[in-house]
């Protein structure tokens, strides 16, 4: 057998490797649990798909690329709901295999291999904790993707010195900035470090060492400048300054502070075999460097993790990505370190292990099967115009009932007096018929809540009321919007009998009713009953819908890990 033949098998055998890691990353992307902030973006993508302009049509405190960017797939509602709901990881999974091809790329051209360009990138995202919020669709992770694209072809350009590049690399930068406003600090930092001793090499005349600062600049420049001229067209320059930058960095000042260690034990109890080898790994290419490009990088990325009051899982994304790239430095120095076969097996093997240890870590997580649910069934009972009410905004792809989300703690201290003015006029104003319930409402608007919406199944809630006639044979109702309303017992609920009799002697503004479906006018109505001893649900959805499809498991679940 041939060098050549040996060559050829290798590349086919780890070929094969990484088209099983696809596979697995895929399903990740398919199956994994929506977080909560999510919807927050599902939200505010599908909104600007109607035509809404962020920061002067809804709220946001994110600069809007995603929402942007995406929102022409959601124009038209050519999908389910739960269809709808995969299609933003079908697109976070499309964003990660552009830049995975990018870092193929980078490791081909840094150890001219292509066996190592196959198998090196599945070391760096073995780092599990930030693999598992990777796949969610959250502007930091398009961030985080597209700034670590922009430094592969940063350091391929302190060889290449070419202009085309260095214009690529600014545009990057700029694409991350327009992600979200977070790019600034960490690509900011980075790049100010990197621009500064490029410049002292410039004064000192020596090679220049990275890239050209004009192209850079104009790069970096040209899409800020169109977002600008878009944001004064579309007279929303003041509000997306006021959200995005001066309440948002109230909304970080303000935030109780979330310590990662209060959710690691789990991460660190079923990997910490595997972190010993890592932290080893990048021990060794900081003992063996001369060259303190990825070491920027990394202190700029613990420096804005400690900046960060709530250090959730997704900030971990970026940092779990510049580890596993220097990793993958470490173990290019063991593996070149002997010529033997039998060194660089006993190597591979050894890194083999500690992937699989973290990949444990990504099983028995929940998955988003419920919540898929919840989007079916809501699709079934819903109509175009039906509004929802849900504080974590979640994307359900019917109008939300307020465009003013609120987004923890922080919000309820940061917009106090508007939730206490206007948010339940605007959700009454709203007419919504459906409500998800969530952890984060205000009092003020819970006690609404309660008032006029009834359980339905699981978190999901409807508009309606369970009137007891014990004490009296007279009830109120209030109808918020024009339509079909159902009468049952709570007898026929317990039952789900579809098929019950009209309940007999029910009158609504002194009239008896024939039917159990009545078409009513917004209004206030007195109900009538002759029976003290049945209660009867007033719904606007049919019995049928009761059945319990989703279950309990809570719709705003935090991230398990």
């Amino acid at each position: 057998m041939t060098i050549r033949d040996i060559e050829r098998y290798k590349i086919q055998i780890s070929s094969m490797v990484f088209v099983l890691f696809l596979l697995f990353i895929y399903f990740l992307f398919y199956q994994r649990y929506f977080a909560l902030d999510e919807f927050q973006y599902m939200t505010a993508t599908t909104l600007t798909a109607r035509g809404m302009i962020p920061y002067r049509d809804f709220f946001e405190y994110h600069t809007p690329l995603s929402y942007m960017l995406h929102a022409p797939f959601f124009i038209v509602n050519w999908l389910s709901f739960p269809m709808m709901a995969l299609l933003f990881r079908m697109l976070m999974f499309f964003h990660f295999l552009i830049n995975l091809v990018m870092m193929i790329y980078y490791f081909n051209f840094k150890f001219d291999s292509v066996v190592k360009a196959i198998l090196y990138p599945i070391v760096v995202f073995s780092i599990t904790l930030g693999t598992l919020s990777l796949v969610e669709y959250r502007a930091d992770n398009l961030m985080a993707l597209y700034l670590v694209s922009s430094l592969f072809l940063l350091e391929i350009n302190s060889r290449k010195k070419s202009k085309l590049l260095s214009l690529l690399i600014g545009l990057l930068v700029s694409i991350s900035i327009l992600f979200t406003q977070k790019a600034i600090l960490y690509a900011g930092g980075i790049y100010s470090f990197l621009l500064i001793r490029e410049m002292v090499y410039i004064y000192e005349k020596k090679q220049r060492f990275f890239f050209h600062i004009k192209k850079f600049f104009i790069g970096l420049f040209i899409p800020l400048f169109i977002f600008f001229i878009y944001l004064v067209l579309s007279d929303s320059a003041q509000s997306f300054w006021t959200f995005v930058f001066v309440d948002g960095a109230l909304h970080e000042k303000l935030y109780p502070p979330v310590h990662f260690t209060s959710y690691l034990d789990n991460y660190l109890s079923l990997t910490k075999v595997s972190i010993i080898g890592y932290l080893f790994l990048i021990s060794l290419y900081f003992s063996k460097t001369k060259n303190s490009f990825w070491g920027v990088v990394l202190f700029i990325s613990l420096a804005g993790l400690a900046l960060t009051r709530a250090q959730f899982p997704h900030n971990f994304v970026l940092i779990s990505i510049v580890l596993g790239i220097i990793s993958v430095m470490g173990i290019n120095y063991l593996i070149e370190a002997k010529e033997s076969f039998n060194w660089r097996l006993m190597i591979t093997f050894l890194i083999c292990l500690m992937v699989l240890n973290q990949t444990f870590f990504l099983f028995n997580k929940y998955t988003n099967k419920h919540q898929l649910k919840l989007y079916e069934k809501l699709e079934r009972m819903s109509n175009g115009d039906d509004r929802y009410i849900d504080n974590s905004g979640a994307g359900v792809f019917l109008r939300p009932a307020n465009f003013h989300y609120l987004h923890g703690a922080a919000h309820r201290i940061l917009y106090r007096k508007k939730f206490e003015e206007n948010f339940v006029k605007e959700y009454r104003d709203s007419a919504a018929r459906f409500l998800i319930k969530d952890s984060r409402y205000v009092p003020y608007v819970r006690d609404y809540i309660e008032s006029l919406y009834i359980p339905l199944d699981g978190s999901l809630m409807v508009y309606g009321k369970v009137m007891k006639f014990s004490n009296s044979n007279e009830q109120k109702i209030e109808v918020l919007k024009d339509g079909e309303y159902f009468f049952f017992s709570t007898t026929d609920l317990l039952n789900l009998d579809y098929n019950f009799e009209k309940i007999k002697g029910l009158k609504i503004n002194g009239e008896e009713i024939n039917s159990n479906v009545v078409n009513l006018k917004k209004g206030n109505y007195d109900l009538f009953h002759m029976s003290s001893s049945e209660n009867i649900v007033f719904s606007s959805v049919d019995i049928k819908f009761f059945k319990q499809e989703i279950g309990n498991l809570p719709h705003g679940i935090i991230n398990h890990y």
